[in-house]
């Protein structure tokens, strides 16, 4: 691939030059609709990978909460996991508005695959920071409920670290 400056028409006002790639052998109309292509297909491998490692900051988020559920209903019981769930969606509705769609009760699978939809349908950037944050004020409150010690016991040292 050779590149060629592209000389700008007559005008009054001072133009850059344009650099456009041209492949030998095509005509030059057609070396733009092969560069856009490759560009196409460079980002599409791109998005491929985000989706993908999208996909897996959701499943952590929700594996997250399932192992809350059944790590802390023993102690404080189902409900209390799923009040602390919304407490958590809600204070955190200002910041991420789009959580909201994943709030419910804990008790039911089907909000496990609520969250983690919902934050697969968001950039990476975005869940990445929805989940530290959820993942965070979580703790908090925790910590606030049964204090810190016993919140590490329950879910590990490292658990505020696995989500995000």
């Amino acid at each position: 691939m050779q590149l060629h400056s592209l000389q700008p028409g007559p005008s009054d006002k001072p133009h850059l030059q344009l650099i456009s790639p041209v492949v030998a052998g095509l005509p030059s109309r057609y070396t733009r609709s092969i560069y856009e292509n490759r560009y196409s297909q460079a980002r599409q491998a791109e998005r491929l990978q985000e989706s993908q490692e999208i996909q897996g900051v959701a499943k952590d988020v929700a594996e997250f909460f399932r192992h809350a559920l059944a790590a802390l209903s023993p102690v404080i019981g189902e409900k209390s996991v799923s009040v602390l769930y919304k407490q958590t969606l809600f204070l955190n509705r200002v910041k991420h508005p789009w959580l909201s769609a994943a709030y419910g009760d804990l008790a039911d699978a089907a909000v496990f695959l609520s969250l983690q939809e919902t934050i697969s349908r968001q950039s990476l950037s975005n869940a990445r920071a929805a989940v530290s944050d959820v993942v965070s004020v979580f703790h908090e409150l925790l910590h606030n409920l049964i204090g810190i010690s016993l919140t590490h016991r329950l879910l590990g040292p490292n658990s505020q670290g696995e989500a995000a």
